[in-house]
């Protein structure tokens, strides 16, 4: 649904409306192509409005990047499932209680949920290829891996994902850069890329082939050299008692 407020500024947005209908409820299941249902739609606001701002290209783009991201950590499986587990946790000791009152609900529950993981599961995958045919103009995916070496050198971040492990793996567009940041751990330093042409910046903004295998190469720091540099990371003035500096002051 769309809704704009006087209050705020007037501007329209979406709000999720009618969720009953989600996860494969209905026919609309895993494989099912939403997005050409919707940009095939000339009737509902909703639609219009989609379409009339994905023909931006920096909002196209930034749908993109964005969409990529969230499949690639918050909508991963592993985590939606886990999501789901902890919500039918919470009302599965009711179940029975609803079934006793209400002859015919929640008939065969626990299949339900199995179901809905089965579309938790698979969903991305499809997804992500609507998103490169409808949106991307079906210019390709690419599927792309990263380590370090040593092995546990360092942990990674993907645009806005930050990753706490040595190794990971993620699916994004061909066409679209990617930004990847290789973080040392204590006692180490970035060196390169396991691509030249990738440089010796531990931060790159790059587009990818359809496969390939990212290496952070990364060396041991001498720490006693480490411990001998100094860092100041705070400051402590005691200003004239005459003096208005305007700061913060501390006084003993």
């Amino acid at each position: 649904k769309l809704f704009n407020s006087k209050e705020n500024d007037k501007k329209f947005r979406y709000i999720v409306n009618d969720l009953d209908v989600t996860y494969g409820y209905s026919s609309d299941k895993f494989d099912f192509d939403k997005l050409n249902t919707v940009l095939m739609d000339n009737i509902n606001d909703y639609s219009k409005v989609f379409k009339r701002v994905i023909s931006n290209e920096q909002v196209r783009l930034q749908f993109l990047t964005r969409s990529a991201d969230l499949l690639n950590s918050v909508f991963k499986p592993e985590n939606m499932k886990n999501v789901l587990d902890s919500l039918a946790n919470q009302i599965r000791d009711y179940i029975p209680l609803q079934q006793q009152r209400w002859e015919g609900s929640c008939l065969n529950w626990e299949e339900k949920i199995d179901e809905m993981k089965v579309f938790l599961e698979e969903r991305p995958e499809y997804f992500m290829k609507n998103l490169n045919y409808h949106i991307n103009n079906d210019e390709g995916l690419t599927n792309f891996y990263l380590s370090t070496y040593p092995i546990n050198s360092g942990t990674f971040k993907v645009n806005t994902i930050t990753i706490d492990t040595s190794e990971w793996s993620g699916r994004y567009f061909q066409t679209l850069p990617i930004t990847i940041t290789a973080k040392p751990k204590h006692g180490m330093r970035f060196v390169k890329w396991n691509h030249d042409s990738l440089g010796t910046e531990s931060t790159i903004t790059t587009t990818l082939p359809e496969l390939i295998e990212l290496e952070a190469i990364y060396e041991k720091i001498n720490l006693n050299e480490q411990e001998r540099s100094i860092i100041i990371n705070e400051i402590m003035y005691n200003a004239d008692k005459d003096e208005n500096t305007k700061d913060r002051k501390s006084t003993r």
